[in-house]
């Protein structure tokens, strides 16, 4: 299958999720993540904020706030095709974009350098356990993610219906580390 028709079939299934199944699968997401290492020893954190019938983020953003670590959100600067990485409190207004996305306004004094993120939590459509993934084909993960470190853990979220079988990636694409579903956490071996 090509990942156009992927991409269709799995939002198709995701979508038929009840909003009471998409937060206890959720629930059971944030239980599995904060039971990573890589989340208690991070200092900066980049999240996303969920939508429609992703994973939902908004506890994983507030645990993170309340345990003290920073926080960072993507703005999506639409016309260049790119992602901001910003700061952001428990104090900061978030506006809907042109996908309906919440986000944080893009302002330069509170940019955060890919150096400064020691943990990205990526969003997408499809995944394999290599850690490939199919998002929305707008590349603004893969762009982005081009900057940083191999150091920098990349965290996919996903519900297991989202996991598929494995399907061969394009040069651009940049794989996950690990992927952590309601049931379990992945290792990727991408590169294996």
């Amino acid at each position: 299958m090509q990942k156009k028709e992927i991409r269709k079939k799995v939002l198709s299934q995701r979508n038929s999720l009840l909003e009471s199944d998409i937060s206890k699968k959720s629930d059971s997401i944030t239980k599995n993540l904060f039971s990573l290492h890589f989340i208690d020893e991070a200092k900066t954190v980049m999240v996303y904020s969920h939508f429609g019938s992703e994973p939902e983020t908004k506890q994983i953003i507030d645990k993170l706030l309340h345990a003290g670590k920073k926080v960072v959100l993507p703005a999506t600067l639409i016309e260049q095709k790119e992602i901001l990485a910003l700061y952001i409190d428990s104090d900061t207004r978030l506006l809907e974009n042109r996908y309906g996305i919440m986000e944080p306004l893009p302002t330069e004094e509170k940019t955060a350098k890919p150096e400064e993120i020691d943990v990205v939590i990526i969003p997408g459509v499809a995944f394999d356990e290599k850690g490939n993934r199919i998002g929305f084909g707008h590349m603004y993960y893969d762009k982005f993610l081009s900057d940083f470190k191999p150091r920098t853990m990349k965290i996919a979220l996903a519900f297991e219906l989202q996991i598929i079988e494995p399907f061969k990636a394009e040069s651009h694409d940049i794989p996950v580390d690990l992927i952590v579903t309601e049931e379990r956490i992945i290792e990727c071996k991408a590169h294996a």
